[in-house]
């Protein structure tokens, strides 16, 4: 005898597999639902449904099983009719307000998706007349079936919209470094324009603080002319405040300036500075289509401080490239030309 013939046989045991549980699924409900109303003709409910006789059979046999859609059958069969019996009877109800809902959200999710913008942005608001009025403008005329959809969020919401895929490109004033770090990823980040930092005086304003103002060199502004007029600043955890804070601070001037309202917005800014009472203090970019009623100095910021208005987009897996739809490529274009044609 072999010696391996004296080990032990191993017999190898087959598990038993348990069959596996039907789940209750809405086309079996649909079922259930289309025998009642075919009045138990299985033939006819198949037609309704649009499926086979053997697809049909497969249904209601698993309706009819005990512990494949439930512990107890829905349906039996008498002749050529398929009945409810009590367990059915009894979840129709269910069966019936499920179904509703489902054909309801489903329509609400077709409805949603036929409602989805072609290109989604979002930006500030001053931005929506200033530098994007003109180019969406031109797009309504080259896409004509073009559904725009602009949002002004903040500037960190901006951002993260981006990243996650709600906003198709977005504009933001944040550092480069700032906006991959709130990303959470790498961005395509495009700087469009310098933004800088001005004073605007309101027409309507007292006639010695319109004079004083306009008297000012047209040149970048000493920041000490500022001591002379009661100011309207951004609120102070804005990062712009922040800017020229510093900016203040490096001409001696913290602690010297008449800060008469803080306020978040350029807009909120400019109604103040239309009032005619007060100087402000905003970006070139907020004022571009009020200068009929404003006259603007731009402020001595240091380059470190300076402003800018960034594009930014997902990057395409190659050569960092922005990944835009063929109506946000054409936008940035615009864009460009738009600024290339002002500078």
């Amino acid at each position: 005898m072999l010696a391996h013939e004296a080990l032990p046989r191993i017999h190898q045991i087959t598990p038993y597999h348990m069959p596996r549980k039907a789940c209750l699924t809405f086309e079996l409900m649909e079922t259930v639902v289309e025998l009642v109303n075919s009045k138990s003709d299985a033939s006819l409910a198949g037609q309704w449904l649009g499926i086979n006789q053997p697809s049909m059979s497969k249904r209601l046999k698993l309706l009819q099983q005990n512990d494949r859609v439930g512990q107890i059958p829905w349906v039996q069969r008498k002749g050529q009719q398929w009945t409810l019996i009590t367990e059915g009877q009894r979840k129709l109800p269910d069966v019936r307000q499920l179904l509703r809902l489902e054909q309801s959200l489903g329509s609400d999710i077709d409805t949603r998706a036929l409602m989805q913008p072609t290109l989604s942005i979002a930006c500030g608001q001053t931005a929506v007349t200033s530098i994007l009025k003109a180019p969406l403008n031109q797009i309504r005329k080259e896409f004509k079936d073009a559904r725009v959809r602009i949002s002004t969020p903040s500037i960190a919401a901006r951002i993260q919209g981006v990243a996650n895929g709600t906003y198709d490109f977005a504009l933001v004033t944040h550092d480069e470094a700032d906006i991959h770090r709130i990303a959470g990823r790498a961005l395509y980040v495009e700087e469009l324009f310098d933004d800088p930092i001005m004073s605007v005086c309101g027409k309507k304003a007292l006639e010695g603080t319109r004079l004083q103002f306009e008297h000012v060199p047209k040149r970048p502004a000493s920041n000490k002319e500022l001591v002379r007029f009661l100011l309207i600043l951004p609120e102070p955890d804005a990062r712009l405040r922040r800017r020229l804070d510093r900016a203040f601070s490096e001409s001696d001037l913290f602690g010297k300036l008449d800060i008469v309202l803080e306020v978040g917005g350029w807009s909120a800014t400019l109604d103040f500075v239309r009032d005619g009472r007060r100087v402000g203090i905003v970006t070139k970019s907020a004022i571009t289509s009020d200068t009929g009623q404003l006259s603007s100095h731009q402020l001595e910021i240091p380059e470190t401080q300076l402003s800018a208005v960034r594009f930014i987009a997902r990057t395409q897996s190659i050569a960092g490239q922005p990944d835009l739809c063929d109506e946000a490529t054409r936008m940035l274009a615009l864009m460009r030309g738009s600024i290339a044609g002002k500078s």
